[in-house]
């Protein structure tokens, strides 16, 4: 048997996980236009692997191990790690979708698992989802305020929203709840918090305008979530992501008193 055959034997491809053993030839291409298989045979533990790179036409979720001990071009030895349940493991570089994501500490039961959907993987595919922009309301309206005077800003954008996707064959429900609002007034003056206002007469997030002008006050929300595979249990999203709004016109005039005859 060749030596290029022989590699290929102790290689166990599961779906979208291509594991490999750490004793690989190191004659194999690194070039980007490579093979999967090349790749990881003779970059994942020889230098390469902070790229980060993956094979243009790669899989959805590609791991391969990192290297504790190097002999040469070769690992000697995979570097190993625990898992929170306390059991002995290897640590992987991960890349999702063309991303690499790092380092997990990954056991063999969830390395041969194609169902195994990580808490990362939620939080990637929910920041390359298209959330809404948040509605800013301006009060007064038509786009025109006083000096000196309190502006009442609020958003409506207060509900859930969900976002259903597949990843590695599975239905995956995202749900993102907004849970923080990034107030911009327009003058240099920004202010976060986790309140979104309301309308007239409930002031709470109100500003005052010095000078007047032409500003442009916006909003941003920071979304948290939460997702389920399947019907399964939902589970918190390790991560969040903001969205920003567009800017509104708003002119701030100084008041002029006038007399008015009965």
């Amino acid at each position: 048997m060749s030596r290029g055959l022989a590699w290929i034997t102790v290689c166990l491809t599961v779906v979208t996980f291509v594991l490999c053993t750490s004793e690989k030839p190191a004659t194999a291409a690194c070039s980007t236009g490579a093979t999967l298989l090349e790749v990881n045979a003779s970059c994942g533990d020889s230098g390469k692997e902070q790229d980060g790179q993956a094979p243009p036409d790669g899989p959805d979720v590609f791991i391969y191990p990192a290297c504790a001990v190097k002999v040469g071009g070769l690992c000697g030895r995979n570097l190993t790690c625990t898992t929170p349940e306390g059991d002995g493991a290897v640590m992987y570089h991960v890349i999702v979708a063309g991303e690499y994501l790092g380092t997990r500490c990954i056991g063999p039961g969830a390395a041969s698992d194609p169902a195994t959907i990580t808490p990362g993987q939620i939080l990637t595919a929910m920041r390359r989802l298209d959330w809404p922009a948040p509605r800013l309301v301006i009060e007064p309206p038509d786009g025109l305020t006083l000096v000196n005077f309190d502006t009442n800003f609020f958003t409506t954008s207060t509900r859930p929203v969900t976002r259903r996707v597949t990843l590695l064959g599975q239905r995956v429900t995202i749900e993102a709840t907004p849970r923080q609002f990034h107030w911009d007034f327009g003058d240099g003056t920004r202010r976060t918090t986790t309140d979104p206002g309301a309308p007239y007469p409930d002031l709470r997030v109100t500003h005052d305008y010095l000078a007047k002008g032409t500003y442009r006050p916006s909003l941003g929300t920071t979304y948290g979530g939460r997702y389920r595979v399947g019907n399964g249990p939902w589970q918190d999203i390790p991560g969040t992501v903001t969205i920003e709004g567009d800017g509104q016109a708003l002119r701030a005039i100084e008041a002029q008193p006038k007399l008015v005859g009965h």
